[in-house]
């Protein structure tokens, strides 16, 4: 005997169908929930609403329960975009720790500098420069660095 459910009858047998409705109510003034309700009737329409929200349901329980199986089942594309997205190839630390701190730099880049947000410059330091040191010499020796 298959297991009860609650509102489900003790006596119902393996063999016997036992069928679940479950009622629930859109806010037709609120306009997400609207959008909604013209979607669920198109998909009544064309015969899909019972597989479409019973999938929905699956794929949004197990990503609350942390698997992602359901998911890539019904779109399979989103493991490409994960894939694109995030470049999982196989990296020396190295990398790995400079693509992650390009990624930082990227998002936290502001957008194009306006001619109001560059300070004026109203005066330049003189500074004495030793006549035996070259500065491409500086500069090489910075970027062997690096």
């Amino acid at each position: 005997m298959q297991q009860a459910l609650p509102g489900m009858p003790e006596d119902t047998k393996k063999d016997h169908r036992y069928r679940m409705q479950f009622r629930f109510w859109l806010d037709g003034n609120r306009d997400e929930e609207a959008g909604l309700a013209d979607q669920l009737a198109e998909l009544k329409n064309r015969r899909l609403f019972a597989p479409t929200l019973k999938g929905a349901l699956q794929v949004f329980i197990d990503l609350k329960n942390g698997r992602i199986e359901t998911l890539l089942q019904y779109f399979p594309w989103v493991e490409q975009y994960f894939k694109d997205k995030f470049d999982t190839r196989e990296r020396t630390p190295s990398e790995e720790f400079e693509a992650i701190i390009r990624k930082i730099m990227d998002e936290q880049r502001p957008g194009p500098p306006t001619a109001n947000a560059l300070p004026a410059v109203t005066e330049a330091e003189v500074v004495q420069v030793d006549e035996n040191e070259s500065a491409s010499d500086d500069f090489f020796d910075f970027m062997s660095e690096m």
